[in-house]
């Protein structure tokens, strides 16, 4: 596909194409980076891009935000891209490209993950042993207040043997 075909495609000048290609320039293949627009061409990889380039720019994100996007896999699904040519398999649905995730990210994103993981088992552990720690003095409270009943039952054995032996006397 050449550039006069972009244009039509996306409905942008060869200008606007030129730019993007200079702002986003590792992102495309060699044949569209070639300085020489009247033997530039493009795959449907970088059809991708510029389509998102341009859906990008038209909701006015910054050229940051839209490099910072490309270079994380995302790309927009356009539907006129079927009708570009490029029927052969060598198109992936947008929906497929977002999904597309460095694996870095991924290790990061499971590092973190296994971080929070090992605080909350330690947080755990913690209240684990809080709750045999309470436990614990819930069976000693209770075998100080059986201890207790037990004098108090003694106390009131002799209490009542005092008063009977009180009563005798009178």
């Amino acid at each position: 596909m050449k550039t006069g075909d972009i244009v039509k495609l996306l409905g942008v000048s060869d200008t606007t194409i030129r730019r993007w290609i200079k702002e986003f320039e590792p992102l495309f293949s060699d044949h569209a980076r070639q300085a020489d627009s009247k033997h530039r061409s493009f795959t449907a990889s970088d059809y991708l891009i510029l389509a998102t380039v341009k859906t990008l720019s038209h909701d006015n994100l910054p050229l940051a935000e839209i490099r910072k996007r490309l270079n994380e896999g995302y790309r927009v699904e356009d539907t006129s891209a079927a009708t570009a040519g490029y029927e052969d398999g060598r198109m992936v649905p947008a929906a497929a490209v977002e999904q597309i995730i460095d694996a870095s990210a991924i290790r990061a994103e499971l590092d973190s993950t296994r971080m929070q993981l090992e605080y909350i088992r330690g947080e755990l552990e913690k209240r684990d042993q809080q709750l045999v720690d309470r436990d614990t003095r819930i069976q000693e409270l209770m075998q100080k207040n059986a201890d207790l009943e037990r004098q108090l039952g003694k106390a009131e054995g002799r209490l009542e043997e005092i008063e009977r032996q009180r009563n005798k006397r009178k």
